[in-house]
């Protein structure tokens, strides 16, 4: 709640010392029609982008979760199961799983990234 008086207040201010002619208070689901009156350009043909819809934020947050369970109680109950299977004492080994569990971690982030940067240029 406070975060929402905060940024509240900071939008009253705003609009306090910006003159009104300066100012575009724009909300993103008004399209282009607002913000191209306002900068004095023509409207797009193409239709305004929107990434950040509901279902596309619920749906990376599911996936979001599923990687998580994978990597954060799937993968290192593997590693363990893999070591008991193995019957692994040495700890040069146990270092080993460690290092390629984190690698792997790494990884993970860089496909993502890079996922995601190419939705949002297709987009």
């Amino acid at each position: 709640q406070e975060a929402v008086n905060f940024f509240n207040e900071h939008i009253e201010e705003v609009m306090r010392v910006i003159p009104p002619e300066n100012l575009l208070v724009f909300e993103v689901k008004e399209g282009w029609a607002p913000l191209c009156r306002f900068l004095d350009l023509p409207v797009p043909d193409f239709p305004f982008p929107n990434i950040n819809d509901t279902a596309a934020i619920d749906t990376r947050r599911k996936s979001l979760k599923r990687t998580s369970y994978t990597f954060i109680v799937v993968l290192p109950a593997s590693i363990c199961l893999a070591s008991w299977y193995f019957n692994v004492r040495d700890v040069k080994k146990f270092i080993g799983m460690g290092v390629g569990y984190v690698l792997s971690l790494g990884m993970m982030k860089i496909v993502n990234d890079g996922s995601l940067m190419k939705k949002g240029k297709e987009s």
